[in-house]
């Protein structure tokens, strides 16, 4: 019998603009996901806003804004499963690229293969950047592990240190530009839209 992980094809997975009804699947993953979750990836529940608080701050950004366009939403079969986000943003120039998937249930099936690849495409394409970095925990071996089977480029070692963190953590550094992007698709057999 072929295990699920088996199943999730290039074809498989999509990305698209984050929209209005995927702020409450969002908000519900930080704020609903168990506290081991969030403590092996070094993050401080403590400092996730209450659901109510942060669904109304994104949402009234996404009003704003007329959309959010540092969030892709991940798509498996159709169904939003999950979101890219960027933060560090350098208008034009690059970002600091971010992976969720949103329940337990789709981790671990190899949804990234895709969704890294054809989200820094859609990011390249929608904010015109030269270069998207990668700011990976070595606590998240997983993430670093996919980062090298995709054939990302490592730099070395840096610091990754956000707000909600429990404190800065020791992390790799990986630097994906147009063109090297373009190669790995062609590798993982990713068609560019």
């Amino acid at each position: 019998m072929q295990s699920q992980k088996s199943k999730v094809t290039a074809g498989d997975v999509d990305i698209r603009p984050f929209l209005i009804e995927d702020l409450k699947p969002f908000v519900k993953y930080w704020t609903d996901s168990p506290e081991e979750f969030w403590r092996e990836r070094g993050v401080d529940t403590a400092k996730i806003k209450p659901p109510e608080e942060l669904y109304n701050i994104y949402s009234d950004l996404f009003q704003q804004n007329g959309g959010l366009p540092k969030l892709a939403t991940i798509l498996l079969k159709g169904e939003a499963v999950g979101a890219h986000s960027l933060t560090d943003f350098v208008e034009e120039t690059s970002a600091v690229f971010h992976a969720h998937i949103w329940s337990a249930e789709h981790r671990g099936l190899g949804i990234g293969t895709y969704s890294y690849l054809k989200g820094a495409d859609f990011f390249f394409k929608t904010l015109k950047l030269k270069k998207i970095l990668f700011k990976t925990p070595k606590i998240n071996r997983g993430a670093n592990r996919l980062k090298e089977k995709l054939g990302i480029q490592a730099l070395g070692e840096t610091i990754f240190d956000f707000p909600l963190m429990i404190s800065p953590l020791e992390a790799i550094l990986y630097e994906l530009d147009q063109e090297s992007l373009k190669e790995l698709m062609v590798k993982h057999g990713i068609k560019r839209v």
